[in-house]
């Protein structure tokens, strides 16, 4: 019996409009983080973009109850739903079964019975800078990651590393630091020391286990 190939799970079109938001955000993300793989997505990331933002706002609007403003976003939903879905049939051509390339599209793939959980790799630090709307904030994006299913970001002073020994992360004794932990890719550490300089690392993990630590960048808390 052949087995069968995985596909981009299409569970995400039962999210609520606010998740599906922060799902577009991961799928736009990884297209624009593996042009190579993703050459020429469909829709085009302009389009998703537009979507997302656009089913974001409405969603804000509607919270006030107001019936007019349900059904713009209801509408704005209709839309996503209809661009995203595109998307994945886009990706599931692209993989054609391989779930590391549906993974990297910030999609999540379907699961057969034959498939093996293992750790997540080392996550790449895209960006790493202070909020300055925000004081003692930082904000950390970082690249797409299959397998990653939780980001643990941590901010600190004398950080030494976050390899885990005995179930413990290493840090320099009395060391300030912050920690934060997300399900995307933009996570933020907050009550940090106001003009101080930061060390920041992440690492992810998932069901199999604690992936390696990213490299190490340093930021100056606003």
């Amino acid at each position: 019996m052949s087995k069968r190939k995985a596909k981009v799970s299409r569970a995400f079109l039962k999210e609520d409009p606010l998740k599906k938001t922060e799902t577009g955000e991961e799928v736009i993300g990884g297209f624009t983080d593996h042009p190579l793989v993703f050459v020429t997505p469909i829709p085009s990331i302009a389009d998703l973009t537009g979507a997302n933002d656009t089913l974001r706002e409405k969603v804000i609007a509607a919270l006030n109850g107001d019936k007019e403003a349900i059904e713009k976003r209801d509408a704005a939903e209709k839309v996503w739903d209809e661009k995203f879905s595109k998307s994945a049939s886009y990706v599931d051509g692209v993989a054609d079964g391989d779930t590391l390339i549906i993974e990297q599209s910030g999609f999540k793939s379907t699961k057969t019975e034959t498939t093996k959980k293992v750790k997540p790799g080392q996550p790449v630090i895209k960006t790493a800078k202070g909020d300055y709307t925000t004081k003692g904030k930082v904000d950390i994006e970082c690249l797409t990651l299959a397998g990653a299913d939780f980001y643990i970001a941590v901010a600190s002073q004398q950080l030494i590393n976050m390899n885990i020994k005995n179930s413990q992360a290493l840090f320099a004794p009395q060391a300030e630091m912050g920690i934060s932990i997300s399900t995307t890719r933009k996570i933020s550490i907050e009550g940090l020391q106001s003009k101080q300089e930061y060390q920041v690392t992440v690492m992810c993990f998932n069901t199999a286990g604690l992936g390696p630590q990213s490299q190490v960048a340093t930021v100056v808390v606003p």
